[in-house]
C-alpha cells in the first residue's frame, strides 16, 4: 500500500494528487534467485527440527486466505507461515523437507531482535544465516548451510552491500564490528512459535504418498458404508411388509403456479462498510501504551534508557550500553513483570518487549468525516505542537479498477446489475485514507484527547529519551468525495 501514498501539505487549498497505479497482487519483483528453494531446508538444535529456507514476502492486514493459496501457486510453494509481531508471511516446500507444524527459526530469531540486523546462527547441523530489514525477514535473509566456509563467505558479501546496524556472528570467526554471538536457546526461551501450515492435500499428509494411502482408505470405507447400506435394501425386498391403507385419488393440477419471488434489495457494499465501521477509541489505545511503558521502566545501572514504544500489540524499550556491562544488569532482570521479554547478547544495547491485550479495548462506531474536514481538524489540533506529515493512500478498490481497465469495470457492472449474484465484498481498505505522522516535544498524557477524530487507528508510538520527542504515526479512514449524508443537504 506504501507505493500507493501521495505526499500532501496540511494545507485545506491542497490538491488531491493522482494515484499511483500498482498491483499489490503481483510477485514481479522477485528475483529468479529468491523464487527458488534450498535442498538444506530443516534446521537441527537440541534434538528438534526446525524450518529454514523459507521465502518471506509482507502481506496486508486483512490480506485473506484465498491471496495467501494464489502467493504458494506462484511460489510453488506448499506450506505458509504467519509472523506473530509484523504483517509477514513466509512460503515453504516439500521438497526442502518441511513439514505441517514445523517452527520457523528464522521467525524466532526476529520476532526475538528488532530493528535492522543480520548475523549467522551455529546450529547442531550447520550455520543459518538470517537478514532483518525493519523488523521483516528479508527474502534472502533464510538460509542454512551445510559448510562454515560457505556460510561466512555469504555473510561477508552481504555485509559489504548494506550498512548493517547490528551483526551478530560466531565470535570465532573474530569479525571486526561484530556486535556479539547469540545461541538459539536465548532466543527460544522468550519468543512464541510461528508453524507452517499446509496449502494444499500434499503438504497435509506430508507427500503424495501418504496422500494416496489416506484416499484409498477412504475409498475402501466409503465402499463399506456403500455395501452395508445396499445389502440391507437388498435383504428387506423379501421380508414381509405391512399393508397399508389406500390413499385417496385426489385430482390436482397439471402445473403449480408458484407466487412471485421478492427481489432482495441489495445494499451498496461501500454504505455497509461505512455504516457499520468501528475502532478502538485512540485516547484508550494512548493510555494502554502509557500504562505499559510504565510497566517496563525500570532503572538499569550503568546503561541509559534510550527509546520506548508501542505498535500493534506490544510495547518495547532499548538501554544503550553506559559504564555498565550485561553482568551488572542481571540481577535486576527479574524485577521485570511477568510476560516481559528479555533480550541479552547484544554488546551495545538491552532490548525488552511485552505482549499487550489489545482486544481488551472497546471498538466504538465513529462517524467518517471526508477529507477536507480531517485536514481541518488536523490543522486546529496539531500544528501548533510541532511537525506535521500527510499522505494520501488510495483506496484497494482504486487499485484494481486502474489495473483491470475497461473490461473488468464492465464485468463489475454486469454482476451489480444481477439481482440473483452476490456483490462483492468490501472492506475498511476500500476506503481513501491518509497516513499522518506527528513529531512533538509534548506528552501524549495532555494531548491524547486530540486524537480522537472520526476514523483515526493509532499504528505506533515511539518516545526518544534522548532529546524529549514524541512520533505519533496514525491513519484516519475517510468518507469516499461522492458519498452522500443520509438526510444531508446533498443527498
Amino acid at each position: 500500500m506504501a507505493n500507493a501514498e501521495e505526499h500532501a501539505e496540511i494545507n485545506l487549498n491542497t490538491p488531491d494528487h493522482d494515484e499511483l497505479d500498482h498491483d499489490q497482487d503481483g510477485l514481479d519483483f522477485l528475483d529468479d534467485d529468491v523464487v527458488k528453494h534450498t535442498n538444506n531446508g530443516v534446521l537441527e538444535y537440541n534434538g528438534t527440527s526446525y524450518a529454514v529456507g523459507l521465502i518471506w514476502l509482507s502481506i496486508s492486514e486483512d490480506e485473506d486466505k484465498s491471496s495467501i493459496y494464489k502467493k504458494c501457486r506462484s511460489l510453488k510453494a506448499d506450506f505458509y507461515c504467519y509472523r506473530n509481531n509484523v504483517f509477514q508471511c513466509g512460503f515453504g516446500a516439500l521438497r526442502d523437507g518441511h513439514r505441517v507444524s514445523m517452527s520457523s527459526m528464522a521467525a524466532i530469531a526476529a520476532d526475538s531482535l528488532v530493528g535492522e540486523w543480520h548475523g549467522v546462527f551455529v546450529a547442531d547441523n550447520g550455520w543459518h544465516y538470517i537478514a532483518a530489514h525493519s523488523d521483516n525477514i528479508a527474502p534472502y535473509g533464510d538460509i542454512l548451510f551445510s559448510n562454515e566456509e560457505e556460510a561466512y563467505n555469504h555473510f561477508v558479501a552481504e555485509s559489504k552491500k548494506l550498512k548493517w546496524p547490528k551483526t551478530y556472528v560466531p565470535d570465532t570467526w573474530n569479525y571486526d564490528g561484530n556486535d556479539g554471538e547469540i545461541s538459539y536457546e536465548s532466543l527460544i526461551e522468550n519468543t512464541s512459535f510461528s508453524s507452517l501450515k499446509p496449502a494444499n492435500l500434499d503438504a497435509l499428509f506430508s507427500g503424495k504418498v501418504n496422500k494416496g494411502m489416506a484416499m484409498i482408505a477412504a475409498i475402501v470405507v466409503f465402499l463399506i458404508i456403500f455395501a452395508s447400506i445396499f445389502s440391507t435394501s437388498f435383504i428387506s425386498q423379501f421380508m414381509p411388509q405391512k399393508a397399508q391403507a389406500p390413499f385417496p385419488n385426489i385430482a390436482v393440477r397439471d402445473t403449480i403456479a408458484l407466487p412471485p419471488r421478492e427481489v432482495e434489495a441489495q445494499i451498496d457494499p461501500i454504505v455497509e462498510v461505512i455504516e457499520n465501521f468501528s475502532i478502538a477509541q485512540p485516547s484508550a489505545v494512548l493510555e494502554t501504551c502509557l500504562t505499559n511503558f510504565d510497566e517496563i521502566l525500570i532503572s538499569l545501572p550503568g546503561w541509559n534508557l534510550a527509546t520506548m514504544r508501542c505498535r500493534s500489540n506490544i510495547v518495547e524499550a532499548v538501554w544503550r550500553k553506559g559504564v555498565g556491562s550485561l553482568a551488572t544488569i542481571q540481577p535486576y532482570i527479574d524485577q521485570f513483570p511477568f510476560g516481559v521479554n528479555p533480550i541479552v547478547g547484544s554488546r551495545d544495547d538491552f532490548i525488552v518487549s511485552k505482549a499487550i491485550n489489545s482486544n481488551a479495548l472497546t471498538s466504538e462506531k465513529m462517524n467518517l468525516a471526508k477529507r477536507q474536514e480531517v485536514l481541518l481538524t488536523l490543522n486546529n489540533r496539531f500544528s501548533n505542537l510541532g511537525r506535521v506529515d500527510v499522505q494520501d493512500i488510495a483506496p484497494n478498490n482504486q487499485n484494481r479498477n486502474a489495473t483491470g481497465g475497461s473490461r473488468r469495470l464492465a464485468a463489475m457492472n454486469n454482476r451489480h446489475s444481477n439481482a440473483n449474484e452476490q456483490i462483492e465484498k468490501k472492506t475498511i481498505e476500500d476506503l481513501p485514507a491518509l497516513n499522518v505522522t506527528l513529531n512533538t516535544k509534548t506528552a501524549p498524557v495532555f494531548i491524547k484527547n486530540y486524537f480522537d477524530i472520526p476514523g483515526l487507528r493509532i499504528n505506533f508510538v515511539e518516545w526518544n529519551i534522548n532529546n524529549s520527542s514524541w512520533t505519533f504515526n496514525m491513519k484516519i479512514y475517510l468518507l469516499p468525495a461522492n458519498y452522500k449524508r443520509e438526510g444531508s443537504e446533498d443527498a
